[in-house]
């Protein structure tokens, strides 16, 4: 009957609450995010790379394996382990399926150098530029494209450098540079982070808004069917504008170089085609990337003194510049004095 039935079901139904608490679940895998690094104060090595994190918030590594978690025993007794690498073919929004070769060192010695290397490298660096993680190597290589690695030489040292998404790549960080090595490195790791950076679906109206200030038929063009009325051509040439240095008091008042910014200010322009070769006016992406490059090699002061007499140029300048300073976030007074 019906009480009966109730009775057996309450049976069951504390047997079974009796059964779970006997019962302990114990998961095989760990979690543990390795990107955290925890104080080691018998390991000076892990140690500093534990301050490193703490001060800055980035992970260092010298090895492309960074966890290693016990899984289970196999049928022979011995010990599976799943291991978890660095994955440095992950971007922001694709993937894709380079192969690397890693040579890495291992002395304390030189882990230590080069950890205080990184030290001043992060010293040095913008903190909405920085890295999740770093991986330090002695060398490395990889099949995709050549000017996707960054080379900055000192004397007879050169540091490699290659930075995905989430990870920085850095070669011969256990070698000596100098205090003026690490600046000059931050801003040539930051250029084509910030040339990625501007092109971000977010800052579109932005870019747009650049983008529109010299017209659309100016791009690409020949520099003598748009005007080269009044300029004096025989020192128009390649050689003299690859002489120009902006830095260089001289050549703002320099009658040739004169020329150069008249013709490219007229149309907003500070540079020439990278493509297409110097008689021709730049792609928009070139374009973009000259404005980028200036804004990161010398100073406002510095650039209103060569661009001041045009117009286009300066309102283009003064987009580019609130786009990287309030958009991104880059202290350019403080990155570039």
């Amino acid at each position: 009957n019906y009480s009966i039935m109730k009775k057996i079901l309450y049976f069951f139904f504390i047997l079974f609450l009796f059964s779970c608490k006997e019962e302990t679940i114990e998961p095989n895998i760990n979690f543990e995010s390795p990107f955290v690094i925890k104080a080691d104060p018998n390991n000076p090595v892990n140690q500093k790379r534990f301050e490193l994190y703490e001060e800055y918030g980035v992970s260092v590594f010298f090895s492309d394996t960074v966890n290693m978690i016990y899984v289970n025993k196999n049928v022979y007794g011995d010990s599976v382990f799943k291991y978890e690498f660095l994955d440095l073919n992950w971007k922001f929004n694709s993937v894709s399926d380079f192969k690397y070769d890693f040579k890495y060192f291992s002395s304390q010695e030189d882990r230590l150098h080069a950890l205080a290397n990184v030290e001043k490298y992060l010293q040095s660096s913008i903190p909405a530029l920085r890295p999740l993680s770093m991986l330090l190597v002695d060398d490395f290589s990889f099949n995709g494209t050549a000017t996707d690695i960054i080379s900055y030489r000192e004397g007879n040292n050169t540091v490699k450098s290659l930075n995905s998404y989430r990870t920085l790549v850095m070669s011969n960080l256990h070698k000596s540079y100098s205090e003026d090595y690490w600046p000059n490195l931050v801003v040539n790791l930051a250029k084509p982070q910030i040339k990625a950076a501007v092109t971000r679906e977010s800052l579109k109206a932005k870019l747009l808004s650049f983008q529109t200030i010299s017209q659309s038929t100016h791009y690409t063009q020949y520099w003598a069917t748009l005007d080269l009325v009044g300029v004096p051509t025989t020192n128009f040439t390649s050689t003299i504008w690859n002489q120009f240095n902006p830095t260089n008091p001289s050549h703002w008042t320099d009658p040739r170089y004169v020329a150069f910014r008249q013709v490219f200010g007229a149309y907003g322009f500070i540079g020439v085609s990278n493509t297409i070769g110097f008689w021709y006016s730049p792609t928009l992406e070139a374009d973009q990337n000259h404005y980028i490059d200036a804004l990161l090699n010398y100073n406002q002061t510095v650039f209103e003194r060569n661009w001041e007499a045009s117009p286009l140029v300066m309102e283009k300048y003064a987009v580019m510049r609130d786009i990287i300073v309030n958009e991104l976030n880059i202290p350019l007074d403080q990155l570039v004095k």
